[in-house]
């Protein structure tokens, strides 16, 4: 239980670091669990990232819906075909306000579904609009 409270604790200061200004302390749990969940999306992308854009780009020119050929191809039942992934978009943090809904995007439409309940795409425009 110990390292569930380090973990909390360090998200929490990473906020009020990070987030202060841009949000009130009250909405910090609005950003972070869908950042949490893009977070462990990214990882589970991470392997075959390259590959998906580079297969999605090929197809989409040949067929109407390349997603079930992109799931079949990786085992999962989600791809992201931006050239994006959050840690991408880190390393080029000047061009946050154009990149970020373009890796959002790039997400199948399960994932985008998912974002648009945790109202994502408004509080992630309004971020990048704060900068």
């Amino acid at each position: 239980m110990a390292n569930y409270q380090e973990i909390s604790s360090f998200i929490w200061r990473v906020c009020d670091d990070e987030l202060r200004g841009l949000f009130k302390a009250h909405e910090y749990g609005e950003i972070i669990l869908p950042f949490v969940v893009l977070r462990r999306l990214d990882c589970l992308l991470e392997p075959q990232k390259d590959e998906v854009v580079e297969l999605y780009h090929e197809l989409k020119t040949q067929i109407e819906d390349p997603s079930p050929i992109i799931k079949k191809k990786t085992g999962l039942n989600f791809y992201n075909h931006s050239e994006y992934d959050l840690s991408r978009l880190k390393s080029d943090s000047t061009n946050l306000k154009i990149n970020f809904p373009n890796y959002i995007r790039g997400y199948s439409d399960n994932v985008l579904q998912i974002l648009d309940n945790f109202q994502l795409r408004q509080a992630g425009r309004e971020a990048v609009e704060e900068q």
